[in-house]
């Protein structure tokens, strides 16, 4: 169900935090360190293997996100690179580091053709960006105690009727606005990062007509998919057939049966 998705959704990234802390503290920390040296190195593909390993085995952070981005960058993998800074923006989305790396990625990779910020309304972008989705979670909790708080004093401390309903009309704005932020944040479970230059089909069959190109780093929504195909969409609407190792989801979600 819909509802159930939404809920593993919302449980997966609000305990991120609390897993990669509690594996940080085994023997993952020596692994993370052998890979930043490494990376100093300048031996990307040796700190890409050790940062995967600590993927692999279930670790997850910002900051070891933000160094696989940045040794992939450097390997120039570039569609690897966004999908990591993507996943490290999911955990620091007002870091300054992780935000200027991934804004330098994205012009260097270029919008190919169309505007991805088609993906989200401008309104309720800075939401989006500048905040995880527990934060967003925890707002709402706080505009709905308060919406109680401010109805009770207005019954027990006969605060006067107008500057009341102007106050819950206030909460109730930004209630709407950061649902509609959180929304966007649940629906993110469909989107994936193009991984390596392709081609999208007009069909999911082998001989199918070319209909558009798809290139390294590009950001689509999953629709569905059949037999060994994926049913994309970009941000401009256009739709295609790829073939599933061509693209990986920035979250792991379990899908309906």
């Amino acid at each position: 169900m819909k509802r159930a998705k939404i809920i593993y959704l919302v449980i997966f990234i609000l305990f991120q935090g609390t897993v990669c802390r509690a594996e940080m503290t085994t023997g993952n920390a020596q692994i993370f360190n052998d890979a930043a040296k490494a990376y100093t190195k300048g031996n990307y593909e040796k700190a890409i293997q050790l940062y995967e390993e600590m993927v692999t085995s279930g670790l997850k952070g910002g900051n070891l996100y933000f160094n696989l981005a940045n040794s992939y960058y450097k390997n120039e993998e570039y569609g690897k690179a966004r999908l990591y800074y993507e996943r490290a923006l999911s955990f620091a989305p007002r870091d300054k580091d992780v935000r200027f790396n991934y804004n330098f990625l994205l012009s260097k990779i270029g919008q190919r053709g169309y505007n991805e910020n088609q993906m989200i309304d401008a309104l309720f972008k800075g939401f989006h960006e500048n905040f995880t989705l527990n934060e967003l979670v925890l707002m709402v909790i706080v505009l709905i105690s308060s919406g109680f708080l401010l109805s009770g004093f207005f019954v027990f401390f006969r605060w006067p009727s107008k500057y009341n309903r102007f106050l819950l009309v206030v909460v109730l704005i930004l209630f709407v606005v950061i649902a509609r932020a959180i929304q966007y944040k649940v629906e993110m479970q469909d989107v994936a990062i193009i991984l390596n230059d392709t081609k999208a089909m007009f069909e999911p069959k082998e001989n199918s007509t070319t209909h558009f190109k798809l290139f390294e780093g590009a950001k689509v929504r999953v629709l569905g998919g059949q037999a060994n195909w994926k049913k994309i969409q970009r941000p401009d609407g256009k739709r295609g057939w790829v073939k599933p190792g061509t693209l990986e989801m920035i979250y792991s979600i379990p899908k309906d049966k």
